[in-house]
């Protein structure tokens, strides 16, 4: 563990009655790095919104550092942890994780949204079936500026994995995969998770690890309501992020990356399916993981990057002209994969054409919007929050009738979370 200080915290807790009893077993651990604005209000949001108790998980400079400490000292039942600017993202998962004290857990980082009403459905969730290891709702992606908050799409929310041998959710994970670094976790599943995790040597091994271990430790659970908002653009900066890039500018490093991988992955497996013989283990995560990659692995890509110079032109601009190439060649062809729309497909459409080291947000004409809700702050200005038509067509694609009543809600919890308003607006859907 690193060496970190405690804070100490003031306010007054809330009493737990009805969900916040759920609430109330569960700690959000919220990463943050040099963004106080940000981290002060979704502290604020969380403790005013949620009887779970929050803790900050800090790898900011000073000057940032002092703030939140600030920001988090406000409220009692918040807890506050600095940590070395160069601790790695998954060893400050795992040390935060190490440190919890109710059975149950999730990552909130500083620039999202969870929908705080949501955390208790989830814990419930968990206690209706004590061999889940987690459960997760459907997430969106948002983008917020002056022209008001923008709901833009369905991220995940398509699958769950309940499967009854361990191998086969680890396989139905990886071979159609949506991401579940953020979902409700039984604690001591997570501390496992991400403390192996932790040990691999690259952002998306350690994700893909993290959620493998996770599955193979017990089913997640799908909840058919919006849980969480991602801001759109937030995880790009990364390298070794996602297996286009990666493979475009150093495919020894993602196959020897793999290798590690594929030991600890098969560690665990050994251990919840001891009757299992390993060779058909080991065949299963590698068939599954070929799957994986198999989208990305077009020709037309692989040859354009294996005539570029890393060296000369940089991993920046080898992993763009990827994109761009992938981007052309999937837009062009009529493949299944983009047809069916999967909820990493839908964001890399939007992004390959542009590249994804620089991501716009898109230009969606007023007609493929429209206004969900809008909350007048102290001055009387009304600033409003805009349902985008993939959004709505996604959910309705999976049927999800709760999600769809749930609209008005989400929005007004999204404004307060974003612009600390505490009326509930004028709703308008």
């Amino acid at each position: 563990m690193s060496r970190a200080a405690v804070a100490t915290t003031g306010g007054e807790p809330r009493a737990p009655d009805g969900r916040a009893a759920a609430e109330a077993r569960c700690t959000l651990l919220v990463p943050t790095y040099n963004r106080p604005d940000m981290l002060r209000r979704q502290v604020d949001y969380l403790c005013r919104s949620a009887a779970a108790a929050v803790f900050v998980l800090d790898s900011s400079e000073d000057t940032a550092a002092e703030a939140n400490a600030a920001a988090v000292a406000r409220h009692a039942t918040a807890r506050y942890v600095r940590f070395d600017r160069t601790q790695p993202v998954f060893a400050k998962f795992a040390d935060g994780l190490a440190r919890v004290e109710t059975p149950f857990c999730m990552i909130v980082p500083d620039d999202d949204f969870v929908q705080a009403d949501r955390i208790g459905t989830m814990v419930e969730t968990l206690d209706e079936d004590p061999a889940a290891a987690a459960s997760i709702g459907l997430s969106f992606e948002f983008h917020a500026d002056g022209s008001g908050i923008h709901l833009l799409d369905l991220l995940y929310g398509e699958m769950d994995w309940l499967q009854r041998r361990p191998v086969e959710r680890v396989t139905a994970l990886v071979s159609r995969y949506e991401a579940l670094t953020y979902a409700m976790y039984r604690t001591e599943v997570a501390a496992e998770a991400f403390a192996l995790a932790a040990g691999q040597d690259a952002i998306l091994a350690q994700e893909l690890l993290q959620a493998a271990v996770a599955v193979a430790r017990g089913g997640v659970h799908r909840v058919p309501v919006f849980t969480h908002g991602r801001r759109a653009g937030s995880s790009l900066g990364y390298s070794r992020w996602h297996p286009l890039e990666w493979l475009a500018v150093d495919p020894e490093g993602l196959f020897r990356s793999y290798a590690a991988y594929r030991q600890a992955l098969l560690g665990v497996l050994k251990q919840v399916e001891p009757q299992a013989e390993e060779g058909m283990l080991g065949r299963s995560l590698d068939l599954a993981h070929l799957a994986y990659l198999s989208p990305y692995l077009e020709p037309a890509v692989l040859l354009d990057a294996a005539g570029r110079d890393v060296e000369r032109q940089g991993p920046v601009a080898v992993a763009e002209a990827a994109w761009d190439v992938w981007g052309g060649v999937r837009g062009s062809a009529p493949v299944g994969f983009l047809r069916r729309g999967g909820p990493l497909t839908r964001w890399l459409r939007r992004t390959a054409r542009a590249g994804a080291w620089r991501y716009r947000l898109r230009s969606t004409p007023a007609w493929r919007r429209w206004k969900a809700a809008k909350v007048q702050d102290a001055a009387g200005t009304a600033l409003p929050v805009y349902i985008h038509q993939e959004l709505d067509a996604a959910v309705r694609e999976l049927n999800a009738c709760d999600a769809l009543r749930d609209r008005a809600t989400l929005a007004q919890a999204l404004l307060r979370r974003e612009h600390g308003y505490g009326g509930d607006g004028d709703v308008e859907c």
